[in-house]
C-alpha cells in the first residue's frame, strides 16, 4: 500500500471515531437518552400536618420549588443512578448573583414519559439576601445537567432576561452558595407527593 492510501485510510478512521464520539456520549453508560421537556419555578407554602402543635404559625413560610419534568429511555429498561447537577441564579440586594449548587442523585429510573424532579430554597435564604418574602421567579435563572455513569446525557436551562447567554459558565463570578439548594428530601415536604417524584438516594 502507498503511503498516500495509508495516510487517507488513517484520517478517514480518525474522523469516523472523532464524529462517533458525540453521539456515544449523548447515550451515555448503558444507552441511556434523556430529554427534559420543561423546568417550571413555583413558590409552595410550608405544610401544615394534622398534629402540629403550633397551627399556621409553624406552616406560614413561602418556599421556592425548582420542577424540572423529562422522559427517559435506557437499553436496560430502567437507569440504576441518575445524577443531576442543579445550578440556580438568583439577583440578590447587593447586585451580585447568587449561585446555589447541588448535586443529586435518583435511583431506579423506569424508562418512559413524565419523570419529575425537584430542589427547593428556603424562605429564610430569601428574607436574608433579598431582604423580602417575596420570591421574584423574574430574577431567577436554573440550569440542570443529567448524568449516567458519569456521562453527561442531556443539560437544559430556564435563563431570566436579565442574564447572558451562558451564563452557567460564569459560576467563578457568582457569589457561592453550596448549601442553599435543597433537596426534596431534606426539606418539610419529603413525605408529599412521594410517587410522584423520583426516589432521591440519600447519603
Amino acid at each position: 500500500m502507498s503511503m498516500r492510501k495509508q495516510l487517507f485510510r488513517s484520517m478517514v478512521i480518525l474522523a469516523v471515531v472523532f464524529f462517533a464520539l458525540p453521539v456515544y456520549a449523548q447515550k451515555g453508560g448503558g444507552g441511556a437518552e434523556i430529554k427534559i421537556k420543561k423546568i417550571d419555578l413555583k413558590d409552595q407554602v410550608t405544610p401544615q400536618f394534622k398534629d402540629s402543635l403550633r397551627g399556621s404559625q409553624g406552616a406560614k413560610e413561602r418556599w421556592f420549588r425548582v420542577d424540572v419534568e423529562f422522559d427517559s429511555k435506557s437499553k436496560k429498561e430502567w437507569i440504576g443512578e441518575l445524577e443531576v447537577r442543579w445550578l440556580v441564579a438568583i439577583q440578590i440586594d447587593t447586585g451580585k448573583v447568587a449561585g446555589l449548587t447541588q448535586a443529586i442523585t435518583y435511583l431506579d429510573v423506569e424508562d418512559g414519559r413524565g419523570h419529575n424532579l425537584c430542589a427547593y430554597v428556603s424562605p429564610k435564604f430569601f428574607r436574608r439576601y433579598f431582604r423580602s418574602k417575596r420570591i421574584e421567579s423574574g430574577k431567577i435563572s436554573v440550569y440542570v445537567e443529567f448524568y449516567v455513569d458519569g456521562v453527561r446525557v442531556a443539560r437544559e436551562e430556564k435563563r431570566s432576561n436579565s442574564m447572558p447567554n451562558n451564563w452557567y459558565n460564569s459560576l467563578d463570578k457568582m457569589q457561592s452558595f453550596p448549601n442553599a439548594l435543597l433537596p426534596k428530601s431534606k426539606t418539610p415536604f419529603a413525605a408529599m407527593d412521594f410517587d410522584y417524584y423520583e426516589f432521591e438516594k440519600t447519603n
